[in-house]
């Protein structure tokens, strides 16, 4: 069929207004049908976004991917989408007023016969999930057309999903999977009952493989002879497994973790006692980890939250904010026992430290992100491009992440300042970690501030044309970086910093630097003695370690000596230290000797 409005040869102006005029209604039309959408599946209680394709594939056993080339695709059977999901109805109507200018050009494209490059598509079983090509699908549908052209890779699986199939049941689908292959190399169902061997999410059978090779290790030491890995599984079995669930059941911890198993918690707990007894030493039993996990972690009861309310009465601002209790939860904070302390890189000690960068995923996830940036930071145009889309692919599947970065970004979005830059950014190298998807979540430009004083968007920048700024930023201290690069760097290139946030304040008077300067400062968390309170008041730590806390936070200097004092050979085991990172934080501290000790023996370390 011919189109009616098919431009022959060059186009007077007076055609090309009344496209653009055409795709301004198409839009407005497709925008308000898929509000209309909306209300209409909340009545019905009915799904009305995308599939998340990075979402699905948390719960689907991938086996092997295939190429199936250029293919004519029924547009119904498109369900989902790698990177769009929230900005298109199930429908694929624009969800966003910001998808107007993209929509529109494709939507002329259509009116002007203007061929497009293909969509390009996974399959997975019966549907399919966008690549590229998101407004593309959407123009079509809303032009009516049934098929659309696309480059398609097949995704296979081990089992059937369907666009209706709900999460828990993509998660039953994939655990009984997971058994099924434990048991068949383990062949543990035929010495043991595995009834209680079932979670609610996959994964975790991986985590049992490794505690019985854990389990192997030492028992091939304690009985002095290379045990088999059945003998190994069976003891581990009855010897480690067993009475955790054993205590579990005991202690009635369920109760605090609504539609979880046994077979989670006897993880969670393993993990978690591995935690305390790095914390507190190897004296621990398992009931002490089953007893701090139901109280550190598990739901509260009605008799919990009676308590709760008539505390109120005693103690103000006991709660943790959301970030602040992923602090702990990624282990990003870690707080140290009476004879343990952390190295700072100013050569000084201190019974705190902080990797906010945990706040990634977790620490492997973290170091992972770090290692692309460190390998491929000599090509600022190759690495710029690889962090856009592995931090919006990891903020789009990983839910932990983007409950933190949604809520960072909820406390800062409605602030004047914030809003009032034109660009956000963030300094090499773990400000990336948050400045990034701050700035995608703000429709702002990400401005990548090299430690060279460097500064990029897709190619270097030159001038800012005297723009405000506002600096995301992982941790705050002394603003030591601040004002030896990052302002600096802005500065070079007629820019200014108005505003800055951070995950992280550790109150060491770098905030009221940069207020003289006239920046507007924000902080999610305050590492202050109400901080740590609070955290007392929750049990994430003990009495003795905030005492440690306060003194230290009191007088640094005279914590530090009083630990020498106590504890003289920490100075030996840290020089003993393979890590790297370590030996220099311990180095500079011989150098400087910040505490004034006698050091001579150290001399020649």
């Amino acid at each position: 069929m011919i189109n009616p409005l098919r431009i022959e040869g060059d186009s007077n102006n007076k055609m090309d207004n009344f496209i653009k005029e055409k795709t301004k209604e198409d839009f407005n039309n497709a925008y308000a049908e898929a509000f209309f959408q909306n209300i209409f599946n909340m009545l019905q209680g009915k799904r009305n976004s995308l599939l998340s394709f990075h979402e699905v594939m948390q719960y689907v056993k991938v086996k092997n991917e295939v190429y199936r080339g250029m293919q004519e695709i029924e547009i119904k059977n498109i369900h989902g989408s790698e990177g769009r999901y929230n900005d298109f109805n199930k429908n694929f109507f624009p969800k966003n007023q910001s998808l107007r200018e993209r929509w529109q050009r494709v939507d002329e494209a259509h009116y002007k016969d203007i061929i497009l490059p293909p969509i390009k598509l996974y399959k997975l079983c019966d549907m399919y999930f966008v690549r590229d090509g998101n407004h593309r699908v959407s123009v079509a549908r809303k032009q009516g057309k049934d098929f659309i052209d696309a480059e398609v890779i097949e995704i296979i699986t081990p089992f059937k999903v369907h666009p209706n199939m709900k999460k828990v049941e993509m998660i039953n689908f994939l655990v009984k999977h997971e058994k099924q292959r434990f048991l068949n190399r383990t062949k543990l169902d035929k010495y043991r009952d595995t009834s209680e061997l079932f979670f609610t999410f996959p994964g975790r059978f991986d985590d049992l493989v490794s505690h019985i090779h854990g389990h192997k290790y030492f028992l091939c030491l304690e009985t002095c002879k290379n045990n088999t890995f059945t003998e190994a599984m069976l003891s581990w079995y009855d010897n480690l497994f067993l009475p955790t669930i054993q205590e579990i059941e005991a202690s009635k911890i369920l109760s605090r973790f609504p539609g979880r198993t046994k077979a989670d918690l006897y993880v969670w707990t393993i993990r978690h006692w591995d935690e305390l007894k790095t914390l507190y030493g190897g004296e621990l039993t398992i009931k002490d980890a089953v007893i701090s996990y139901k109280k550190k972690f598990g739901k509260k009861t009605v008799g919990d939250y009676i308590m709760s309310f008539f505390s109120v009465f005693q103690k103000k601002n006991t709660s943790l904010t959301s970030i602040e209790e992923k602090l702990f939860q990624t282990n990003s904070m870690k707080i140290a026992c009476e004879n343990t302390a952390y190295w700072y890189t100013s050569g000084k000690i201190g019974p705190f430290f902080i990797n906010t960068h945990y706040l990634y995923g977790n620490q492997t996830e973290a170091d992972r992100l770090l290692e692309l940036i460190d390998k491929n930071k000599k090509e600022p145009d190759q690495l710029i491009a690889l962090l856009n889309k592995e931090i919006l692919d990891f903020y789009q599947s990983n839910t932990q992440y983007k409950a933190i970065i949604d809520n960072f970004y909820n406390l800062i979005k409605e602030n004047e300042k914030f809003n009032q830059a034109k660009y956000i950014s963030g300094g090499e190298r773990r400000d990336w970690f948050f400045s990034v998807m701050i700035a995608q979540l703000a429709n702002k430009p990400h401005l990548y501030i090299f430690k060279d004083k460097s500064i990029y968007l897709k190619e270097k920048i030159e001038n800012l044309n005297g723009y405000g700024v506002a600096h995301i930023a992982d941790l705050i201290t002394e603003a030591t970086s601040y004002f030896r690069q990052w302002i600096p760097a802005i500065d070079q290139v007629n820019g200014k910093i108005t505003f800055s946030a951070s995950i992280v304040d550790r109150c060491q008077g770098g905030t009221e630097k940069l207020l003289k300067e006239n920046i507007h400062v924000y902080s999610a968390v305050k590492i202050n003695k109400e901080f740590f309170q609070r955290a007392e008041s929750h049990e994430i730590i003990n009495k003795n370690q905030l005492e440690l806390i306060l003194r230290f936070q009191k007088d640094p200097d005279s914590y530090g000596k009083l630990f020498f004092k106590k504890f003289p050979d920490f100075i030996h085991q840290s020089l003993e230290n393979p890590d790297p990172g370590i030996q220099k934080k311990v180095k500079t501290f011989l150098e400087s000797n910040p505490y004034q000790l006698d050091l001579s023996k150290y001399k020649n370390s």
